[in-house]
């Protein structure tokens, strides 16, 4: 269903880390998709995370601009430090970018 565009990403040299793939009113007893109780449907939005170069956000974003028509929406995070003290909390500090930022 999806495999084939996540293996175009894998061969760009992204690493795919979670993705599904779009499905409006799918039966939840279907095989491949289907969840939940017997008689129910699955509504989902498709998605792809992965991890890629900062080039490749640039590349990514000027193309969602110029044909995504106001149906794609992304986001990219930029971790730079991950740390943890003693007695404290993880803390991650990050950069958002993307049209869902805004």
């Amino acid at each position: 269903m999806i495999l084939q565009y996540l293996e175009l990403l894998t061969k760009k040299g992204w690493w795919t880390v979670g993705s599904q793939p779009a499905a409006d009113s799918i039966s939840s007893e279907d095989e491949i998709l289907g969840w939940g109780p017997r008689g129910g449907y699955v509504f989902q939005k498709g998605f792809v995370e992965f991890f890629c170069d900062e080039s490749d956000v640039d590349a990514i974003e000027q193309r969602v601009e110029r044909k995504g028509q106001g149906w794609v929406h992304w986001l990219a995070g930029n971790y730079k430090v991950w740390f943890m003290f003693p007695a404290t909390r993880w803390r991650i500090d990050f950069i958002l970018k993307g049209s869902m930022s805004r």
